[in-house]
């Protein structure tokens, strides 16, 4: 009731999308990391915090990002247990990087020594990367979400 009121549609609406929200917050929940930090003075737990919301952000854009591309390439992603999916999660993608491997030779060149599988290139492109990104210290990208096919 009154001027700001939802109606019922809307706020179970509203209610649902509380969900993303809440699941993006729940890794401050997380033991590790709640009982392993110690910080006494409040600049820098307003810091921590700071970095935080900074990581969720990047978190949910590269998502968004992932599901955008799904969406308007038509082009479905690597999900879990080799099944192909149009809304893949960032933790899908931070899971499947392991087993890169980078070598740092003393004069500061860079080799891969093993190159991204199948799967990852698939997410690399997805959010507009290459191998450059491992062996490029000044590599520079801007994601690309590509239009919607007609």
């Amino acid at each position: 009731q009154g001027k700001d009121s939802l109606d019922s549609k809307e706020l179970l609406r509203t209610y649902k999308g509380q969900y993303g929200v809440e699941s993006g917050f729940a890794f401050l929940k997380d033991p590790i990391v709640v009982n392993d930090t110690f910080l006494k003075k409040p600049n820098r737990i307003d810091a921590l915090g700071m970095v935080l919301i900074i990581a969720l952000m990047i978190w949910r854009l590269m998502e968004r990002s992932l599901r955008a591309y799904a969406s308007n390439t038509g082009e479905l992603l690597p999900g879990w247990e080799n099944r192909k999916t149009d809304k893949p999660t960032s933790f899908m993608v931070s899971v499947s990087m392991f087993g890169v491997i980078v070598l740092i030779l003393r004069d500061g060149t860079r080799m891969i020594l093993k190159r991204p599988r199948k799967k990852q290139a698939a997410y690399l492109h997805a959010l507009g990367l290459n191998d450059a990104v491992y062996i490029d210290p000044e590599f520079w990208f801007q994601p690309v979400i590509p239009m919607k096919k007609e």
